[in-house]
């Protein structure tokens, strides 16, 4: 006997009507039809352990937030299990901002019909670079990951060579990320002085050759502790040839000093500590930062946004060079 057939009010296009419409456009007899492209081997033959639907709104919140308050949250317990991704303090004149419609609807404008959205990238690089204390200050990127994966790849064509040095206390995740992303180089791994935490140096020297692109440094590192030798590492990296690029947590830029006084040539972070909250995949964004060099700006894989000035002398706020991003 065929099974009822079942409307979610809740799904799109779940009533059989508008499911036979959509078949008869595409030329297919059933969903088993389409179904059948799918290796026989990866088919889940059972029905899946799902309630019916739930008719009405009143029930159906009070279904999900039983459902909801079977977590345990952050704000009730410390977690660690972000690695890097943590609860902070949002201050609520963040969320108030965030929630104005100017905010909410300024995705895809134009430099000439959204300028409040470009002076707020501008100010967001601009307090940015004070905080680095970097020259130069690109749009934010996705999350820590790709920036730290991006500035690497920066290193590569910026000096023609290929290796990657990465610290044996390395985030893990961010490994990943960065092997994924650059997987054509060659990767190799400092070891970490077992006393202190912090890169063994003599290792770091056996390591370096005339092929390094760059030493990447977390500075805290993944596991805490300061990279208390910063500007020698950047000195024997500079004597190969190499660069150095840092990850930080701009929070710790508080305390400690700005790499870029330390010999760092590329600094990029996480900026989830800053005003963001935890999400599923969201509430994060990553930055790269670099000096004012021609070969570092134009390797830059996003927009960066500057003041312009026009034949009036009149300044207004604009995106700049266009033509060295990468779509």
């Amino acid at each position: 006997m065929e099974k009822a057939k079942t409307v979610y009010p809740y799904i799109p296009n779940s009533v059989e009507s508008i499911k036979e419409e959509m078949l008869n456009t595409i030329g297919a007899k059933s969903l088993e039809e389409l179904y059948a492209y799918i290796p026989d081997h990866l088919r889940y033959k059972e029905d899946l352990d799902i309630p019916g639907p739930i008719l009405n709104e009143i029930e159906l919140k009070k279904h999900i937030m039983n459902k909801l308050n079977k977590n345990t949250s952050t704000a009730e317990y410390t977690s660690f299990l972000g690695g890097g991704c943590a609860r902070h303090y949002v201050p609520a004149i963040c969320d108030e901002i965030n929630a104005r419609g100017e905010f909410l609807t300024a995705y895809c404008g134009e430099m000439y019909s959204d300028h409040g959205k470009v002076q707020a990238i501008f100010e967001f690089t601009s307090l940015m670079s004070e905080l680095v204390d970097m020259d130069v200050v690109g749009l934010a990127t996705y999350d820590g990951g790709q920036a730290s994966s991006t500035a690497v790849r920066m290193t590569t064509r910026i000096t023609g060579r290929n290796k990657i040095i990465l610290p044996e206390s390395m985030n893990p995740m961010i490994q990943d990320q960065m092997m994924n992303y650059c997987s054509f180089s060659e990767f190799a791994v400092v070891k970490m002085n077992q006393d202190t935490g912090t890169v063994d140096l003599s290792d770091l020297e056996r390591l370096l050759d005339d092929s390094t692109a760059c030493v990447f440094i977390e500075n805290p590192s993944y596991l805490g502790p300061i990279e208390t030798e910063l500007q020698r590492i950047s000195e024997l990296a500079h004597e190969k040839g190499a660069l150095l690029v840092t990850f930080i947590d701009p929070l710790a830029l508080g305390i400690i000093e700005a790499p870029a006084n330390m010999g760092a040539d590329i600094t990029c972070g996480e900026n989830q500590g800053m005003g963001m909250h935890m999400g599923y995949g969201s509430g994060l964004s990553g930055f790269i930062a670099a000096h004012d060099k021609p070969e570092y700006i134009m390797n830059f894989p996003n927009h960066f946004y500057a003041l312009y000035e026009n034949e009036k002398g009149e300044l207004g706020f604009q995106r700049s060079l266009n033509q060295r991003t990468s779509y």
